[in-house]
C-alpha cells in the first residue's frame, strides 16, 4: 500500500513538473507572437483594408486567449502542487479596490454599464495583496462579461472577524443547477446567448483556491435573469 501511494505521489510530481515546464516553454513563442502582431498592427494601421484589419483583430484575440489559458494552467499546477508563493501582510484594501475600478471602468463603459463602489472606512486585512487584486479583477471582469445592461457594484463590510467584498451585478444570473458546479475546474455555464463569452472555465476555481490558501473563501449567490453576487471573504488583520 505504501509503495503504491509513493508511486502515485511520484506520478503526480512528474505531471506537475511537465505541466509547469510545458507552460513555461509556451510562454516564449506566445510573447514573440504578441510582439510581432503589435508591430504589424502599428506599421500597417493606415494601410490595411477592413478585411485585413478584421483578420488581425481575430489573431490578437486568439493569442490573448492562448496566453490566458497558459497562465491559468500554470496557476493550477502551482495550486495543486501546494507551491504557490504567497506574501501575507496586513494592508488597506481601499486603494486596491479604487485601482481595479479605474482599470475596469472603460471595459464596463463600452457595454454601457455603470461600475460603482460606495466608499467607506475599510479595516485592514491579512492576505497577499497581489493575489487579492488578482481575485477581485477576476470577479469584476466576470461581472462585466455576463452583464448586458445595468450596473456592477463593489461593497465591503465586516462580519464575524472577516472583511466581505461583494461584487454584485445585474447580469444573466445563474441557475441553481449551475451554481453548484460553478467553482469546478473547466466548468462553464452552457446557456443560450452566452456562446460568444470567452473564458477557460478556470478563473473561479483558481480564485477560490487562492482565497482559501489565504484563510479566506469565495461564495456565490444568484438568481436567473436578475443577477449574481460573488463575495470574497478575507481575515481581518
Amino acid at each position: 500500500m505504501k509503495k503504491s501511494f509513493s508511486k502515485i505521489k511520484e506520478a503526480d510530481k512528474m505531471k506537475d513538473n511537465f505541466i509547469s515546464m510545458a507552460s513555461h516553454e509556451l510562454r516564449s513563442p506566445i510573447t514573440a507572437l504578441k510582439g510581432y502582431l503589435e508591430l504589424l498592427s502599428d506599421r500597417n494601421k493606415d494601410k490595411m483594408d477592413e478585411e485585413s484589419a478584421r483578420y488581425l483583430k481575430n489573431m490578437k484575440s486568439s493569442i490573448n486567449r492562448l496566453d490566458s489559458l497558459v497562465s491559468d494552467i500554470l496557476e493550477i499546477s502551482k495550486l495543486e502542487g501546494t507551491c504557490i508563493p504567497l506574501k501575507i501582510t496586513a494592508f488597506n484594501l481601499q486603494p486596491v479596490i479604487q485601482k481595479i475600478l479605474e482599470e475596469m471602468r472603460f471595459q464596463a463603459s463600452q457595454k454601457g454599464l455603470a461600475i460603482k463602489h460606495p466608499e467607506s472606512a475599510i479595516p485592514m486585512v491579512k492576505a497577499d495583496k497581489a493575489r487579492t487584486e488578482q481575485i477581485l479583477i477576476n470577479l469584476v471582469s466576470n461581472a462585466i462579461k455576463y452583464t448586458m445592461k445595468g450596473k456592477i457594484e463593489i461593497i465591503a463590510k465586516v462580519k464575524n472577524k472577516e472583511l466581505l467584498i461583494t461584487v454584485t451585478d445585474t447580469g444573466v444570473g445563474i441557475s441553481s443547477k449551475d451554481i453548484e458546479k460553478l467553482f469546478e475546474k473547466f466548468y462553464r455555464i452552457k446557456d443560450n446567448g452566452l456562446e460568444s463569452v470567452s473564458g477557460t472555465g478556470l478563473g473561479l476555481w483558481i480564485s477560490r483556491g487562492l482565497a482559501r490558501k489565504m484563510n479566506g473563501d469565495i461564495t456565490a449567490e444568484s438568481t436567473k435573469n436578475i443577477g449574481s453576487r460573488f463575495t470574497l471573504h478575507l481575515p481581518l488583520a
